[in-house]
């Protein structure tokens, strides 16, 4: 998968009395429902889509097209950053279960791009 993400080294008191989180288990039932969403939408994972499929299968509500229509041109995406940046969103819509991706997709996706 396409992501880029800075973890910031912690000392190891900063470590103490954190939240765990979700547990391993439940995260890895959410990535296989979501590879499954992929498989029966378009018969491949969100990675494998080329140019025309990304079109057919990553409806993206309004508030995200112009979302992503404003860091296109304030970051000056290449025609690869684009349609990466898309089909990760894709991928954090089907996690959520979502039909559609929206602008929080987009925007969560964006941040896990280091080149922007």
């Amino acid at each position: 998968i396409d992501l880029l993400a800075y973890v910031p080294h912690l000392k190891s008191d900063e470590l103490q009395g954190m939240s765990t989180g979700e547990s391993s288990k439940i995260i890895r039932e959410r990535v296989i429902a979501a590879r499954n969403i992929q498989l029966k939408r378009q018969n491949k994972l969100n990675y494998e889509l080329n140019n025309q499929e990304i079109i057919d299968y990553c409806v993206i509500e309004q508030k995200g097209l112009d979302l992503l229509k404003h860091a296109s041109e304030r970051f000056g995406l290449s025609a690869r950053s684009y349609y990466r940046l898309i089909k990760v969103s894709r991928t954090l819509a089907d996690i959520e279960d979502k039909e559609f991706i929206t602008e929080v997709h987009i925007a969560q996706s964006m941040q896990y791009r280091v080149a922007l």
